[in-house]
């Protein structure tokens, strides 16, 4: 399966700590696993992120599934951001913010572990990995486009391999050589180039 470079980098992290079901994407495994500790507070969610140990605080007035969205958000900024972000300039915060709303949805619906569930309706997989609708919209959509990339990139590399096999002069038949002479002779023009036969 082809991922992206941010997919791949959750997904190697994930298979260091043997993250291979369901039960270990609970808040409380997650954070054994990677060292967290997890504050459930009256206030915005944010992460502390240290070289050795790790703090995100969930705004605990948020339904269950909102509070794991936001554990994976904040989990998404100590997986792979370091540093104060409010130090930081404005669009470096803006990049890292985007960059872990892609993470969330890698995080909390890895395709490894999504893939056991599929097919399975959207509010199905909603209640399964306890994440709000959208965002499980948000990861089919995601992966629909990525398969639908892949397919097309396949398609344009045989269809290049073919065209270069097809296009190969040495190769051709005694009676292709034949046929294309004649068509020469009958249209006074050269049918052939270096690049193609001409139109």
């Amino acid at each position: 399966m082809n991922h992206t470079l941010l997919e791949s980098t959750i997904n190697v992290k994930y298979k260091v700590k043997e993250i291979d079901t369901l039960d270990k994407l609970s808040i409380e495994h997650l954070c054994y696993c990677f060292n967290i500790h997890v504050e459930y507070v009256d206030e915005e969610s944010k992460a502390l992120v240290g070289d050795d140990f790790s703090v995100i605080y969930i705004n605990k007035n948020h339904s269950q599934k909102n509070i794991r969205a936001d554990f994976f958000h904040e989990f998404s900024h100590v997986l792979l951001h370091c540093g104060d972000q409010r130090s930081s300039h404005e669009l470096f915060r803006e990049q890292q913010e985007l960059q872990s709303f892609w993470a969330t949805l890698y995080a909390s619906m890895p395709q490894h572990i999504l893939d056991q569930y599929l097919p399975a309706e959207v509010g199905e997989l909603s209640d399964l990995f306890e994440i709000p609708e959208e965002l499980v919209c948000e990861r089919i959509e995601q992966i629909k486009r990525k398969e639908i990339y892949y397919l097309n990139q396949k398609i344009a590399e045989k269809q290049t391999s073919y065209e270069s096999k097809s296009y190969n002069p040495d190769q051709w038949t005694d009676e292709t050589w034949r046929l294309l002479n004649k068509l020469k002779k009958q249209t006074k023009k050269e049918v052939i180039n270096y690049i193609g036969l001409l139109r």
